[in-house]
């Protein structure tokens, strides 16, 4: 999966429903993330897990209608008010408690660690980062309240801080702050990171907090510049946005403020989905909701978001497709050129469009109108053909077998099965053999016709006017009292020939049937 949260989401999905978490994920793999809600019936296998699957979607589809409790915390100001909401039941006494936020820094849970006199001894590491591990927590923010009003911090609350923050740093959970507060005046607070007890050079203007002017969106200048420790920064694109139209200012503008999401237009959201991409829907109030069908997309009057991860791992699995059609076309060319005997397997390419080709026979492909196309298919495998009896069925039998049973290691391609070409180079006659339903047909026409061999006499060939399939034609006598012109002269005149680059989005979500 792509990111750890999509496969935490399908392990769930595999208790509750009760598939095995191995087919979920592969299913998942095949069909995309959505699948496992509006598309699951191939999933599910017994009555019992439909039963499960139904339930499940009722009760997800009626909990997006509810808005999470949980809050972002992006200012020393709002987790103080988030803790007030949690500790006010007990504002008399001493208590500690730790929020758990996420990567966007939304409160996942939190834990009241003690209450009574607060020392070193009760609010021990062990017992604040238990449950952030638990919680898969991304960082922590401490609290405890002076019932006496008096927010001056001890020496022990000092201490008491930097031992956890040294302690988060070993885990890999950052401390982002330490607040004190009191149950008589909810707007004071201290904050350990704008006195600088936390490493950070930034400070809080916490009396200029308190007299914002209506307007100024809720930040004096200073504020803005602490915010952003509290917010995920805002990272440098190098890659190119799924969407032009719109920018990550614009998104920050609309309201929501998660770097790991990239913002979409409605047009750019609608094509991605359809691409059996993850879109989400994005809100004012910086949450979202992920897509599950179209009608969610036309119905959504905001902008939309894809993930950074999703987006990446696109752009990623577009190089990988385009070198593979280069060392593809190697391929080929090395098993056309070799001078041994040889095999090679060809499959058909991945995609909806060979739906009607694959494992299919002969006979019923071509009653329906298709035909045996060299372009449809690539080559998965090549190998040097050993102890070649002179029998060409009990060859191609053999290597069926092999492709089947016990296949080597460096083979990628599935099992060998109707609708795949094996090819057999002996003596350089090169033949195309179609695994049929029974037995094998031989395909004459699969290779367009063309010399094989222009790539080696490219390279060895000492007149160019004979690419005609036999090395190393010698040469005219006028040819060889020509000036042979050197080689920066020979790039100077070769035409320049642009490829085209021009890609299409690949439907990874897209299942190989088999």
């Amino acid at each position: 999966m792509a990111t750890t949260d999509e496969l935490r989401y399908i392990q769930a999905f595999s208790r509750i429903i009760g598939v095995k978490e191995d087919d979920a994920i592969e299913y998942a793999q095949r069909k995309g993330l959505n699948a496992l809600v509006d598309n699951a019936t191939q999933l599910l296998a017994t009555p019992v897990q439909r039963e499960k699957h139904q339930a499940f979607l009722d009760l997800y589809r009626m909990s997006r209608g509810i808005n999470t409790r949980n809050p972002v915390i992006n200012s020393p100001e709002s987790a103080s008010a988030f803790f007030h909401s949690v500790m006010d039941n007990i504002y008399d006494k001493e208590a500690f408690v730790v929020a758990f936020l996420n990567t966007k820094n939304r409160v996942i849970d939190h834990e009241v660690v003690s209450v009574g006199t607060i020392n070193s001894s009760l609010v021990h590491p062990r017992e604040v980062f238990r449950n952030a591990i638990i919680n898969k927590a991304n960082s922590v923010i401490l609290c405890h309240n002076h019932p006496s009003g008096d927010l001056t911090p001890s020496t022990e609350d000092i201490n008491i801080t930097r031992r956890l923050e040294d302690t988060g740093k070993l885990l890999g959970i950052k401390v982002l702050d330490h607040l004190i507060i009191n149950g008589i005046n909810h707007k004071e607070l201290y904050s350990f990171k704008a006195k600088g007890v936390l490493e950070t050079v930034e400070t809080y203007d916490i009396n200029a907090s308190q007299s914002i002017k209506e307007g100024e969106n809720g930040f004096t200048g200073t504020e803005k510049e602490q915010e952003s420790d509290f917010m995920i920064p805002i990272q440098e694109h190098t890659y190119p946005l799924p969407d032009p139209d719109i920018s990550i200012k614009d998104r920050n503008s609309y309201g929501y403020l998660d770097d790991e999401m990239l913002p979409l237009s409605r047009e750019r959201a609608a094509e991605l989905f359809e691409q059996d991409l993850s879109v989400y829907l994005l809100y004012e109030d910086d949450t979202e909701a992920m897509a599950f069908d179209r009608e969610d997309i036309d119905n959504h009057s905001g902008i939309f978001g894809i993930h950074r991860t999703d987006w990446i791992e696109l752009q990623d699995y577009e190089t990988m497709k385009d070198k593979e059609k280069s060392s593809v076309s190697e391929l080929e060319q090395r098993f056309l050129e070799t001078p041994t005997d040889s095999f090679a397997i060809y499959q058909l390419k991945g995609g909806e469009e060979f739906r009607d080709y694959r494992f299919e026979g002969l006979e019923r492909l071509q009653s329906d109108g298709n035909s045996v196309d060299h372009d449809n298919y690539e080559i998965i495998y090549t190998a040097p053909l050993t102890n070649y009896n002179r029998n060409q069925n009990q060859t191609l039998n053999k290597l069926y077998e092999q492709f089947n049973i016990n296949h080597p290691t460096d083979f990628k391609g599935h099992s060998l099965s109707v609708s795949d070409i094996i090819a057999l180079k002996v003596n350089d006659r090169i033949s195309f053999h179609y695994v049929d339903s029974f037995g094998f047909v031989e395909q004459p026409h699969f290779l367009p016709q063309r010399n094989y061999l222009e790539t080696a006499e490219k390279s060895v060939e000492q007149n160019y006017n004979q690419l005609d399939g036999i090395i190393n034609n010698k040469p005219t006598v006028a040819e060889r009292k020509e000036k042979k012109s050197s080689v920066v002269e020979q790039l100077k005149t070769k035409p320049f020939i642009e490829k085209d680059k021009q890609k299409k989005i690949p439907q990874i979500g897209t299942e190989k049937e088999r």
